[in-house]
């Protein structure tokens, strides 16, 4: 597992960088978009209809995909809630799920080889004081 320790839960197991550093899913994100210095990231496995999915991929038509939009809405609130419990702040709170949409729309068209996720993922944390 590239050097990184690991020590079985109930939930699995739970990988850490250094020893006796245990990574909450706040800080792997932020490594993940923040820290490619980092050789030991863990792997972040995301799942569901928008997982994976390129910005290119992201409004290609007029015609809105509500199946998507559910689920960027449900992926983007995870984010968001995990980092409220980290840090106190909620990213999300002057917004809504129209500005959401907009922002993913604008950013997609500015960075279509990212994914959506990160796309998401970066909106949070923009957000976070």
């Amino acid at each position: 597992m590239n050097g990184c320790p690991t020590a079985a839960t109930a939930a699995g197991p739970i990988r850490v960088v250094w020893p006796g550093v245990r990574v909450t899913p706040l800080v792997a994100v932020m490594l993940h978009l923040y820290g490619p210095a980092f050789a030991q990231v863990p792997r972040l496995t995301m799942t569901g209809l928008g997982a994976g999915m390129g910005c290119s991929e992201w409004g290609g038509t007029n015609e809105s995909d509500e199946r998507l939009e559910q689920w960027v809405l449900g992926f983007i609130s995870a984010i968001a809630a995990t980092a409220q419990l980290e840090t106190g702040a909620d990213p999300l709170a002057r917004m809504d799920a129209t500005s959401i949409l907009a922002f993913l729309d604008s950013y997609c068209r500015q960075h279509p080889r990212d994914t959506l996720s990160v796309a998401l993922i970066r909106l949070v944390f923009s957000n976070l004081p």
